[in-house]
């Protein structure tokens, strides 16, 4: 009885003062997923699964390895605001993010191998709420909740005499999460506190697959990932008093089944001219085909789309000796995304440049992305997004054939 009071008395809390990141964050089965991009594909909307950019590794499509024949690293960072809007009231919130880091190393005719680690999902969040029942007394609710889904890939692509790219690789992902539930009661000079905590530990295989396929101007792609049944362990206690141990008969140690959904993009680019490109995402989850237990929020849908529309323009990519900002690559687009959650979805608009750092040395990206959330699971919310985004890339060709005569 006393525990359904609790959650009653939280959640009316929550929708009256909310202060910190996602509420949805917690709401849906790993956190608010977050998009797998370099700096070049995040600034284009999303865009570029049919886009054979080198430093955009295996993150969008696993066949664009078979278009790299140099040594390439990529390193995405963000700087996130957001701000939530629920019934009137509004809370901001900043956090600085370090999204993926990938590499692709060229061995000849063996083909590309890469490695790469990118963040896939967020469940942090913070709330909290006082309560005052009489004069110097008062409750202190709260809520937290940190980690998510992150990914660990390696994967391998290869160039069919340029007729087409194609792309294979092993994925492991784990989900590191936790979240508790705060109640401190001051009475008569008294405090008393209690933690109900819970960590989740989970991981699973996956492989994705992808192909790249040139048809003049235009390039053709797919790229479908798979995940095999894994599991998820959970640990919950109640802990009183800032005790790190917990309460008698309050511990538990559950296991079960995890299983995240498959998915499915379909791309096309159009290299327009040298100085224009364009390109565009068609995505889909299919969460009917996962599986997570209770303890775990459940998917509110059966299959989520999404959208992605960008281009990118280069005022002088021919010229022998051209001006520094007419080598600039200037870039922006669109995406809508649906979310896991009954009546949830996303939509953004991106603008960004890539700063050449000297003659083959790389590219820095540096991006805009301006955003709203918004959720049938909650009346009244939304939640507004802005965030900076940082991409550091280079390359070097260790070797090359020597041409010439003796």
């Amino acid at each position: 009885m006393m525990r359904n009071l609790f959650l009653v008395i939280l959640c009316a809390a929550i929708a009256a003062s909310v202060v910190g990141q996602s509420l949805l964050g917690i709401t849906f089965p790993y956190g608010v997923p977050v998009q797998t991009n370099s700096g070049m594909t995040l600034t284009m909307g999303g865009a570029g699964s049919a886009v054979a950019g080198e430093h955009s590794v295996m993150l969008k499509n696993p066949a664009n390895l078979g278009t790299i024949d140099r040594t390439v690293f990529s390193a995405l960072f963000s700087v996130d605001m957001l701000r939530i809007s629920d019934a009137g009231e509004h809370s901001n919130f900043l956090s600085f993010t370090p999204s993926q880091v990938s590499i692709g190393i060229p061995f000849g005719v063996a083909g590309t191998m890469g490695l790469s680690y990118d963040l896939r999902g967020d469940r942090s969040a913070f709330f909290r709420s006082k309560t005052v029942s009489g004069y110097a007394d008062s409750i202190l609710l709260g809520f937290a909740a940190r980690g998510g889904l992150v990914s660990w890939q390696a994967g391998w692509g290869y160039d069919i005499m340029h007729f087409v790219n194609i792309g294979l690789s092993y994925e492991r992902v784990y989900l590191d999460a936790e979240q508790t539930r705060l109640s401190t009661i001051y009475y008569q000079g008294v405090e008393t506190d209690s933690r109900d905590s819970t960590l989740f530990a989970g991981w699973n295989n996956g492989v994705r697959a992808g192909v790249l396929v040139p048809v003049g101007k235009v390039k053709l792609a797919a790229a479908g990932e798979y995940f095999f049944t894994g599991d998820l362990e959970t640990f919950s206690g109640v802990y009183p008093s800032s005790s790190n141990v917990p309460a008698a008969n309050t511990y538990t140690d559950q296991k079960a089944s995890l299983r995240l959904p498959p998915s499915l993009t379909l791309g096309i680019s159009w290299d327009i001219s040298p100085e224009w490109l364009a390109a565009s995402d068609v995505n889909f989850g299919f969460w009917q085909a996962s599986e997570f237990p209770d303890v775990l929020s459940q998917p509110g849908v059966a299959t989520t789309t999404g959208f992605s529309l960008g281009a990118q323009y280069i005022p002088a990519p021919n010229l022998l000796m051209p001006r520094y900002w007419e080598t600039i690559r200037y870039r922006a687009g669109i995406r809508y995304t649906e979310l896991p959650g009954k009546g949830s979805h996303e939509y953004t608009l991106s603008l960004g440049a890539g700063f050449p750092l000297g003659k083959g040395f790389g590219i820095l990206d540096l991006g805009l992305e301006i955003g709203r959330r918004e959720s049938g699971l909650f009346k009244d919310y939304s939640e507004d997004m802005v965030r900076i985004v940082i991409g550091f890339n280079g390359g070097h060709k260790w070797a090359s054939p020597v041409k010439g005569t003796y």
